[in-house]
């Protein structure tokens, strides 16, 4: 076999509900020679015994900390130890299709592109339902006035919606979920900013790329799909399994109040935003919305939507209130 040009580099997203099945679908469907890092962030026994067994079996590079960091604290200790030609970040909850690879690797040879994205999907594959075809970005106004529009291209639809496939093409950003660099590009823009401790890290390497002239690509041919934990009763199934009790104090940190806040602040001052960008932005907290759902299955049945939709609502401010005066 020829000498492997990637190395995929994976970090926990949110949680450890899909390791296995990630990893394991991962390997079934990436004939192509690749290198492998995986950096392991604070993992539950169960999870972290699975990744020592399997990295001595398949022979990856494990790295492991026992400190909550950040994911672009993980991206950066990971992609220290590439050596290939082409870096690929994916999380820990994505689901690759088969064939997804080649497609990216062709993509950036053909460009020249410094960042290829595949197509995002939500939920099961076999659902269809679109998170991204790449993104644009708009940056507009001044002073206080200047503001920042991210638009996520053709999200909401499902691929049975599309009178065609859609095509490569050029775009503003691609997402963390799954994508292809050039290592070299670090050389470049530097390091990624690890102050970006939740939320807007896409975008900041897409806003780097673009004022060091390089280029981001959407690739369609290639398909993943990732599994965040259901934050509604109509997703139970679609999405990926429910939160373990041992994922939440990761969970409760990495989408906490204090870390998206001073993640968009850190992004609004960096890139010379007006204040009301912050108002603008939603944080990420809904994702901890996923705390509630065993309460859910019992309520809802009982009560019925409206009941059940109003009390999950104010248990959510209090739980808000709560977060950010507990976690740092």
């Amino acid at each position: 076999m020829s000498e492997p040009r990637v190395t995929i580099v994976a970090v926990p997203r949110d949680r450890y509900g899909v390791t296995e099945r990630a990893l394991e679908t991962l390997y079934e469907r990436t004939p192509e020679p690749f290198e492998l890092v995986y950096v392991d962030v604070a993992s539950p026994r169960r999870t972290r015994r699975y990744l020592e067994a399997q990295a001595r079996e398949r022979g990856f590079r494990l790295v492991r900390f026992d400190d909550h960091l950040a994911p672009n604290q993980a991206r950066n200790a990971g992609v220290g130890l590439v050596t290939t030609e082409y870096t690929v970040f994916i999380d820990n909850d994505v689901i690759v299709s088969p064939g997804w690879l080649t497609p990216l690797v062709e993509r950036a040879d053909e460009t020249g592109a410094w960042v290829v994205g595949p197509l995002y999907l939500i939920g099961e594959l076999e659902l269809g339902w679109i998170h991204a075809a790449g993104g644009e970005l708009v940056i507009e106004g001044t002073g206080d006035d200047r503001m920042m529009r991210s638009d996520h291209l053709l999200q909401g639809l499902e691929l049975s919606d599309l009178a065609a496939p859609p095509e490569a093409r050029a775009c503003d950003f691609a997402e963390f979920h799954c994508m292809l660099l050039r290592t070299d590009v670090f050389e470049k823009i530097g390091p990624l900013d690890e102050a970006l401790l939740s939320t807007r890290e896409h975008e900041d390497l897409a806003l780097a790329v673009k004022a060091h002239g390089g280029s981001v690509w959407s690739e369609p041919r290639s398909v993943v799909t990732y599994l965040p934990p259901p934050r509604h009763p109509k997703v139970v199934g679609a999405f990926g399994p429910p939160l373990r009790i041992s994922d939440v104090p990761y969970f409760t940190r990495r989408w906490s109040e204090r870390w998206n806040e001073d993640s968009v602040e850190h992004f609004r001052v960096k890139h010379g935003l007006g204040p009301f960008f912050r108002k603008r932005v939603r944080n990420g907290n809904e994702q901890r919305l996923a705390f509630f759902m065993p309460l859910r299955k019992v309520v809802r049945p009982v009560f019925g939507e409206r009941i059940d939709d109003k009390l999950v609502r104010g248990l959510h401010r209090y739980e808000r209130r709560l977060n950010r005066r507990l976690v740092r």
